[in-house]
This record gives C-alpha cells, structure tokens and sequence, in this order.
C-alpha cells in the first residue's frame, strides 16, 4: 500500500470541506434541534444520550438504567443507546444537542476518508478514489 502523504492530506482537505458544507443545515443552528419531520427521531435519541450523560457526569455510575422512559426502562441493552460508541466523548463533552451535531459531522468526514483509503487500496485511479 503506497500512497503518498500529500495526496492523504489533500484528500483530507477536501472530506473536510465536503463534509462541513453537507452538514451545514445541522451546524448552522448549533444549539437548537432540528425543525420538521425528524422532531420524533431526536426527541427519543436526546432523551436516551441525555441520561447516559447525566449518569457519567452527575453521578459517577455506568448507565445500566433509563427512570424517564415508560416509569423506567434498561439503558444498557437499548438498541438506541450509544454512550458505548467512542463519539459519545462528543456528547459528554458538548452536551447532547451540540455533540450529536458535530458528531454526525465527523462521521461523515471519517467515512468519506475510510472510503478514499480503500479505495487507494485496491488501486483506483487518482481521481476515481475521490
């Protein structure tokens, strides 16, 4: 696997470019939720990140146990919970609005990065990696 580190770091550039214009709608009103049809969706993820969050934070405990949801309900198994994923460091740190947002920013960034690396891998052509 020979790539060069100029054309990484260019590639790099750009992912970030993109990715920051693509998710401008998001960054744009950065800590306010999302307006429209998708209310539902980060009313409950809200809801589930903000009380891992307080449980790491506030008390010091490993999130086993969500009290808000239907008189209470399990945390750890819910398919929705994700302080066990490396970008929850995002929503402890930022909150949870302002962390999911910026979040979804680096995702993205990672993905189209992850997809130019391997596509470098099976020996694309120059542009046709991007």
């Amino acid at each position: 696997m020979n790539i060069d580190f100029k054309s990484k770091k260019t590639a790099f550039i750009i992912f970030v470019i993109i990715g920051i214009i693509y998710t401008a709608p998001l960054i744009s009103n950065l800590g306010s939720i999302v307006e429209g049809a998708y209310n539902i969706d980060w009313d409950y993820n809200l809801n589930v990140n903000h009380v891992a969050r307080e449980s790491i934070i506030e008390y010091g405990q490993f999130p086993l146990w969500n009290s808000y949801s239907c008189g209470g309900n399990v945390l750890f198994s819910n398919p929705y919970s994700s302080f066990l994923y490396p970008g929850f460091i995002f929503v402890l740190i930022f909150k949870e609005i302002v962390g999911l947002k910026i979040l979804m920013t680096v995702q993205i960034i990672i993905g189209m990065y992850g997809m130019f690396l391997l596509s470098k891998h099976y020996k694309f052509e120059k542009y046709s990696a991007y």
